[in-house]
This record gives structure tokens, C-alpha cells and sequence, in this order.
């Protein structure tokens, strides 16, 4: 009789492997992630006190470089040349600036700027006062700093027969009308121009830092468009579109005669300044990427 041999069971069929998601949904979901965690990296690891003393020396930094070339450059090139390298100056150090400091503090270095930034809804509402404060302390003291160098400056010595003293030098460079103007510019013309040049640049800090905007420009789009809005705005008013660096020439522009003219005029700049980045950051309020908004928001969330 013939053995049987044992039944040979069928083999099991290999568990259906779940379906996997298309590829492109899984892109999707790691690109989400990586803007989230890049927009908090960007700021949660900077303390309050850290992005609070990256502003005081950045702006530090930048107005004593800018307002020493202006200073100086007009003595040793000439009027013409020295605005050219002021307004480069103005620009190339702001470029700088950005890119060390742009993901501490966001590199403001100018009240109107961080009054901009909070209407439009890129920053905390509780730090505006006290980060305009900072700001113009770092000028101030960048502007003393400049005094004291100018003071052992032969041309500035009164002896020199060079007509400055170091007040007087200060004066020079600082923002005016009428007879203060390098042009004779009457006051109007010169708040309109001060109006106009500090809107357009708050309006080019924001939009240059959307998270719709090319990454890795904004330090480039920021300073090259400060330097030629100076240019542009130095015949009229010596250029300031910033409150703070107003502030850092007019505190230390009491001339020989004894006079003061430019602590008379320093709250028209604030005005004039704050007001153009106040109407700048509605219209992105209004009018600029939701998402901008958005990332505050969470932002502001995680910090709390």
C-alpha cells in the first residue's frame, strides 16, 4: 500500500501592506513643518534680554559708523563725494547689520521700523515702547561717542582757522530745513520728503521680510534701498528717516554762537517718522499676506 504523504497546506497570502500616501502629501506635510519650526527658530531662542541688547549695539553700531562717515567724509572729500560715501555707508552697514542680527532681534535700528512691524502684525505690541527706548538709547550713545573722537580732530580745534568746532561740525550733519538744509529746502518740502523716504523703507523692511518674500535677500533688499533713499533725501534734509539717529546729532548740536537749533526742530522728525511707519504698517495690515499675521500670532502664543 502506497504511503500517504502528509496534505501540503497552501501558504498563507502576504498581509495587503497598507496604502501609503502619495508622495505628494507627504511633501506637503514636511514642507509645513519645516516653515513652522524655521518661523519659531527664528525667534524662540532669542530671550527678551538678548534680542533688547542685540537692538542697543546694533543700532549702536549703525549710527556710529553711518553718522561718522557723514561727519567726516564731507571734510576730506568734499560735499558731492561725501554724500555718495555717506549714503554707501548708511547702506552697506545696515546690510551687515541684517544679516548678523536678523534672526536675534529682528535688526529694526529704527523706531519707525518697529512701529511699522507691530500695526502690521509682526510684533509683540509690548515690546514697542521699550524696544524704541533701547534704540535710542544705542544712538545717543553712539553720538556722545562721536563728539568726544571729533573733539581731538584738528579741523574741529577752534584754532585750527578750519571755521568748525565739534558742535558746530554736529549741527552740520544734522536734519533741518530752510537754512539747515543743504539745498534751502523749505519745511514742507522737507517733512514731505522725510515722510516719503521712511514709508518707502519701512515699506521695503516689510515686505522684504514676508514669508512670501525670497529667502535670503532681505539683508541686500533692505540696505541697498536705505542707502539710495539717503542719497535721494540728504539734499533736502540731511537725510535721517530715522527718529533715533536725529536724536544721536540734535542732543550734541550746540554750536559756538551757543545755539541749539536742532532740539527745537527734533520732534517734527519723531512725528513725521512714527506717522509714516504707522500709515506703512496699516497698509500691510490691510493688504499684506495673512500668513505674516499668522506666524505672530503662534508666535506670540509660544512665548506666553
Amino acid at each position: 500500500m502506497a504511503e500517504k504523504k502528509p496534505a501540503v497546506k497552501p501558504a498563507a497570502k502576504p498581509a495587503a501592506k497598507p496604502e501609503k500616501k502619495p508622495r505628494a502629501e507627504a511633501t506637503e506635510y514636511q514642507v509645513d513643518v519645516d516653515v513652522d519650526t524655521w518661523e519659531i527658530d527664528a525667534e524662540a531662542p532669542s530671550s527678551l534680554l538678548a534680542r533688547f541688547f542685540t537692538e542697543y549695539i546694533g543700532t549702536f553700531i549703525f549710527i556710529f559708523l553711518g553718522l561718522g562717515v557723514t561727519l567726516f567724509s564731507s571734510l576730506l572729500m568734499g560735499d558731492t563725494a561725501g554724500t555718495v560715501v555717506n549714503a554707501l555707508a548708511w547702506g552697506f552697514t545696515l546690510l551687515a547689520l541684517v544679516v548678523a542680527t536678523g534672526r536675534i532681534s529682528g535688526a529694526h535700528f529704527n523706531p519707525a521700523v518697529t512701529l511699522g512691524a507691530w500695526i502690521s502684525g509682526r510684533f509683540p505690541g509690548r515690546d514697542v515702547a521699550p524696544c524704541i527706548l533701547i534704540q535710542t538709547c544705542g544712538a545717543v550713545t553712539a553720538g556722545a561717542l562721536l563728539v568726544w573722537l571729533a573733539n581731538g580732530f584738528p579741523s574741529f580745534a577752534p584754532d585750527s582757522g578750519s571755521g568748525y568746532v565739534t558742535g558746530d561740525a554736529i549741527a552740520a550733519i544734522s536734519i533741518g530745513t530752510d537754512t539747515h538744509s543743504p539745498l534751502q529746502m523749505d519745511t514742507s518740502r522737507g517733512l514731505t520728503m522725510e515722510f516719503i523716504a521712511t514709508g518707502l523703507f519701512v515699506a521695503v523692511v516689510l515686505a522684504a521680510t514676508s514669508l512670501r518674500a525670497p529667502r535670503g535677500q532681505a539683508p541686500f533688499t533692505i540696505g541697498l534701498s536705505f542707502a539710495v533713499l539717503i542719497l535721494i533725501s540728504t539734499p533736502f534734509t540731511n537725510g535721517g528717516l530715522n527718529p533715533a539717529r536725529v536724536t544721536a546729532t540734535a542732543l550734541f548740536a550746540k554750536q559756538s554762537d551757543g545755539t541749539n537749533w536742532a532740539i527745537g526742530q527734533l520732534w517734527w522728525w519723531w512725528v513725521v517718522a512714527l506717522v509714516a511707519g504707522a500709515f506703512i504698517g496699516l497698509l500691510f495690515r490691510a493688504f499684506g499676506p495673512e500668513e505674516d499675521l499668522e506666524a505672530v500670532e503662534v508666535l506670540e502664543v509660544i512665548e506666553d
